[in-house]
């Protein structure tokens, strides 16, 4: 799972299996080691109540979502989920939950095994 920040907007991409596992278990996470007593860490959860949420505490950000809405979106065609948290406030955040496409352009060092097929990649 890659995560952009930039401003005020949290970007989420996920691959194929990343998905899969958001479903089937209700969250995804990626941790990154600063030191052996310091990490950074997200997780992208579901929730049954049908709310978005994002809280960061503890060197970690939790993205929540509907999980009815993440099931849905998972078997569609969509590219994303997307909403706005805490609109209209100085707490405003813009979130992302997207699909991981392969990239148009071969990148030979990368591994795009896991990445769903890029839609325009036929253009």
């Amino acid at each position: 799972m890659k995560l952009r920040l930039r401003g005020n907007s949290i970007r989420l991409r996920l691959e194929q299996h990343e998905i899969d596992e958001l479903i089937d278990k209700g969250e995804v996470s990626e941790k990154l080691p600063f030191s052996d007593h310091q990490s950074f860490g997200y997780t992208l959860a579901t929730n049954k109540n049908g709310e978005f949420k994002a809280v960061f505490s503890g060197a970690i950000i939790k993205i929540e979502v509907p999980l009815g809405l993440a099931k849905s979106w998972s078997e569609s065609d969509e590219e994303g989920i997307y909403q706005t948290l805490n609109a209209n406030t100085a707490f405003e955040i813009k979130l992302a939950v997207e699909k991981d496409f392969q990239c148009l352009h071969k990148r030979p060092e990368e591994d795009e095994t896991d990445l769903f097929p890029n839609p325009r990649a036929n253009d």
